[in-house]
C-alpha cells in the first residue's frame, strides 16, 4: 500500500447492488464518491460460456420485449452500445444494474481501443446515494418520458422529471434549446462555411449544459460532439478522463 487511495488498494467496493424501490436493482455508493473516481474492473464471459449460475443471473434480467426471442429482449433493454451508432452491445454484470436519471452522476463510455465499456462520475457522489446514467435521446420532458416507456418500459421520476411545474418549463426549454444547437453543430456545410458560428455554438451549448447539468456539463458536451462529428445518433457516447468502472466483453 502507498497510502494514496487504501480503498482501491484493498480492493474495498466502493458500491453495492440494492433494491431501489419502484426500479428493481441498482448501483448505491458505500463511501462519498469524488469525480473521476474508479469503482471496479470486471472482465465478461460470452452467455454461451457462462456458468449456470451467471446464465441465471443474466435470464433474471429485466426484458421489455417479451416475446418469442426471450434472449434477444432482455439483451436489447440491458445492453449498451460498443461505440457511437454501433449496431454490437454488451451486457455487463454490475452496469446493467445503473438505473437511469435524466440529471445523472455517472457516464459511460466505449473504449474502442481497449474493448472495454467504462463508467465515469461526473460529479461527486454521497454516500448512499444511487449511480446513475442516461438513457435517452435528450429533448422535453415529455419526449424522453415517451421514449422511456417505449424502450425500457418505465415512467422516469427522477429529480429532473418531478421539478415544479415552473421550472420543468425552463428545464424543458434548456432542452429543447440543446437538442436546436445539437442540430447546428451536426451541419457538416455550416461548419466549412462558417465555423466560427459553429465554434460558438459549442460554447453556447456548454453554457445551456452547465446550467441544465448544474456544473456536470463536461461528459455530456463530449457525448454530443462525438455523436455529431461522427454522423450518427445513439443515447451513449464518449468522455474523457479517470473512470469508476470498467467493465470488457
Amino acid at each position: 500500500m502507498n497510502g494514496t487511495d487504501p480503498l482501491t488498494e484493498l480492493e474495498i467496493p466502493l458500491f453495492e447492488i440494492r433494491d431501489i424501490p419502484g426500479k428493481g436493482k441498482g448501483l448505491i455508493a458505500r463511501f462519498d464518491v469524488s469525480t473521476g473516481t474508479q469503482l471496479e474492473t470486471i472482465l465478461v464471459a460470452k452467455l454461451k460460456a457462462m456458468p449456470k449460475l451467471s446464465q441465471r443471473q443474466f435470464l433474471s434480467l429485466h426484458n421489455n420485449s417479451p416475446g418469442k426471442y426471450p434472449f434477444s429482449g432482455i439483451f436489447k433493454t440491458n445492453a449498451l452500445p460498443c461505440g457511437p451508432g454501433s449496431p454490437i452491445g454488451g451486457v455487463y454484470p454490475t452496469a446493467y444494474f445503473i438505473n437511469h436519471s435524466c440529471v445523472p452522476n455517472a457516464h459511460n463510455n466505449w473504449n474502442n481501443n481497449k474493448k472495454h465499456e467504462t463508467i465515469y462520475a461526473i460529479r461527486p457522489i454521497k454516500i448512499g446515494s444511487e449511480i446513475t446514467i442516461l438513457y435517452d435521446h435528450g429533448g422535453s420532458s415529455s419526449v424522453r418520458q415517451a421514449f422511456l416507456k417505449e424502450s425500457f418500459g418505465f415512467d422516469c421520476t427522477c429529480s429532473g422529471c418531478t421539478l415544479p411545474s415552473s421550472l420543468l418549463q425552463t428545464s424543458d426549454h434548456r432542452r429543447t434549446q440543446m437538442q436546436s444547437l445539437d442540430e447546428a453543430i451536426g451541419n457538416s456545410f455550416r461548419m466549412i462555411s462558417t465555423p466560427h458560428e459553429s465554434l460558438r455554438d459549442c460554447y453556447l451549448l456548454l453554457q445551456v449544459l452547465n446550467q441544465e447539468f448544474k456544473g456536470s456539463a463536461g461528459a455530456l458536451l463530449c457525448q454530443t460532439l462525438l455523436r455529431r462529428f461522427s454522423n450518427q445518433r445513439r443515447t451513449w457516447g464518449s468522455s474523457s478522463g479517470k473512470y469508476l468502472c470498467r467493465e470488457s466483453l
